[in-house]
């Protein structure tokens, strides 16, 4: 059985790291799921279907994963660490959909599950990742202190297992809390640290995250010129790859600048893409936010039915998900239209319920927003006193956040960035410049060898072709003496021949002079007969 659970373990990595590779192919995994044969198998294809699945599906795989664990619970062994570590998971899914529910008491029971089953079996992985969303939930609840010991708690553990991205979450968290604190300076820091291992690690969809909120930092100083920028390079990268929450993001925080910027249409018209990908993904905190924004848009135009509509929707919707800062700006919305028709009373009421969640939650920029429409209301009203106090706070709020030092750690760190950028760019530049030098040299190289080989060819040949025709002129020599040694021996046989045929010729003569002629044969013939 333990070695059965080893090969499991073993074939799973390697399925783990194909899907990884390819961003959680979920097909796949629903694939490998049906096609598993054993529940350790099920089990981790169930873990990684409850964290990476569309939220309608999330909590089926949980309750399949609880069910299969709730089998395996006689497991002994490191197989018993292995169902403990996907319980732990399964706590911290389950957290995590109570929490989006605004369940938020039965949320930290199973985040507590979860951390007391990681610390048993010390795992640190899972335990820093419950952390961070337990951090998220302290977070949205206004409780900085508690929010900001989670964060540390993630970030060390990810520390000790080098968990790069892990690292980089944990510090963008981080960098969360100082940014709602009003601690600029210290928010930037731990942005750009997060910044640099995202963009190390090529994950665009949290690179465009960081620039959301930096663009947000600059928001808040009233430095729209920056705002924008950084807003519309968190676009730009959204759809690139088609990131539709983060791009349904940028939308809004886009549509802000425009409608700042006196440019109303293409603000309304920011809204309304943002509000569509929002009701597309069920995103409650999401549409809460466009309502209040378009909701706003029509008090500013004149149409304050309208207007009250949307932030009574948008009201609605976020005393249902318990987001107390959106609660608090929705307040704001509401108190601001109700002031403008002259309803004192309602605005004094929606104005001072913010004040009590800014206050609550400790954010200065909440608080700041507050005390400048509170003293607004007293100013109109006659409460001078009271005006004074709420724009004392105000200027209090406003300098911790927009102050000479906050100013400079804003434009430093933006220059540092651009600087890093090129620096970074102008490396590859010369390392691209090295390596096209290294190009061309090992071709020069490469063709001075050919070069080499050519000559040392071209010498061969031509020794083997001198040596040729040295050979064919000693043959031809050769032959021409020969020839002259014939025609000599011919010439010899010839004069010999001449010799003897003048030899017989002589002889003939003399034969011919000793020897009667025919004439005298035939003439004395007739008588010797």
């Amino acid at each position: 059985m333990k070695s059965n659970y080893f090969i499991t373990c073993l074939i799973f990595v390697f399925i783990q790291a194909a899907l990884f590779a390819q961003q959680f192919n979920i097909d796949s995994l629903k694939l490998v799921l049906k096609n598993a044969k054993n529940d350790t198998t099920r089990c981790a294809v169930l873990g990684l279907l409850a964290e990476s699945a569309n939220e309608q599906e999330i909590p089926e795989f949980n309750d399949q994963l609880f069910k299969l664990i709730e089998r395996n619970s006689a497991a002994t062994g490191d197989l018993k660490k292995f169902y403990l570590k996907y319980l732990a998971s399964a706590n911290n899914n389950l957290a995590l959909i109570e929490q989006n529910k605004s369940e938020i008491e039965k949320a930290i029971v199973h985040y507590n599950i979860g951390i007391k089953i990681c610390e048993e079996i010390h795992n640190q992985n899972v335990l820093a990742l419950i952390y961070n969303n337990f951090g998220v939930l302290y977070s949205d609840q206004g409780d900085s202190k508690k929010a900001l010991e989670c964060y540390e708690k993630s970030l060390k553990l990810y520390e000790n297992i080098n968990d790069k991205n892990g690292i980089a979450y944990s510090i963008f968290y981080i960098a969360g809390i100082y940014r709602n604190n009003g601690e600029i300076e210290k928010a930037l820091v731990n942005y750009e640290k997060s910044l640099k291992v995202f963009e190390a690690i090529g994950d665009k969809k949290l690179i465009a995250n960081v620039f959301n909120n930096m663009g947000a930092i600059y928001q808040m100083q009233n430095d729209l010129t920056m705002t924008l920028d950084y807003y519309t390079r968190a676009f730009k990268i959204n759809k690139e790859i088609n990131h539709k929450s983060g791009i349904a993001y940028s939308y809004n925080n886009m549509a802000y600048v425009y409608n700042r910027l006196g440019e109303v249409e293409k603000a309304i018209e920011y809204l309304d893409e943002s509000l569509k990908l929002r009701i597309e993904l069920g995103d409650k905190k999401g549409i809460a936010l466009a309502y209040l924004n378009i909701g706003s848009i029509h008090r500013d135009k004149g149409d304050p039915k309208k207007a009250l509509e949307y932030f009574t929707e948008s009201l609605k919707l976020r005393e249902e998900v318990g987001d107390k800062h959106g609660i608090s700006q929705t307040l704001n919305g509401i108190g601001r239209l109700y002031f403008k028709q002259k309803k004192y009373p309602e605005a004094l009421n929606a104005y001072s319920r913010s004040m009590k969640i800014a206050k609550e939650l400790g954010y200065p920029d909440d608080i700041k927003k507050a005390a400048q429409l509170l003293n607004e209301y007293y100013k109109t009203t006659g409460n001078y006193a009271a005006a004074l106090e709420n724009y004392e706070l105000y200027i209090t709020m406003r300098d911790s956040i927009n102050n000479t030092e906050t100013r400079k750690a804003s434009v430093k760190s933006q220059l540092k960035y651009e600087y890093e950028k090129k620096a970074a760019a102008d490396s590859v530049k010369v390392s691209e410049e090295k390596k096209l030098t290294v190009i061309q040299l090992k071709q020069e190289e490469t063709q001075r060898y050919f070069l080499y080989a050519g000559l040392f060819l071209t010498l061969l040949f031509g020794g083997i072709m001198f040596n040729r025709f040295r050979l064919t002129k000693k043959q031809k020599t050769i032959i021409e003496n020969q020839k002259t040694f014939v025609e000599h021996q011919k010439h010899i046989v010839e004069e010999k021949q001449k010799e003897i045929l003048d030899s017989i010729r002589y002889a003939k003569r003399i034969q011919q002079s000793l020897l009667p002629t025919e004439k005298y044969i035939s003439k004395n013939l007739p008588e010797i007969k």
